[in-house]
């Protein structure tokens, strides 16, 4: 993972756990797994990012939150 991340130049963080809580945690079922995380700390999407229509919608409606 970390080769991935230096060779594609990301810049936000990136979780990597030992075994596969985060895969429980944030449904994780794929790679790359996008998780959108609300200012409240609320998981408001997980999935392919970008590629999935959702992912859009549910980071504009974040965005439009105050908090």
């Amino acid at each position: 993972m970390d080769a991935a991340v230096t060779n594609h130049g990301i810049s936000f963080a990136v979780g990597v756990a030992e075994d596969e809580s985060l895969q429980a945690a944030y449904g994780a079922n794929g790679l790359p797994t996008a998780v959108l995380i609300d200012r409240r700390g609320v998981v408001r999407y997980a999935g392919p990012g970008a590629e999935d229509p959702g992912f859009e919608g549910a980071l504009r409606q974040c965005l439009d939150e105050s908090d």
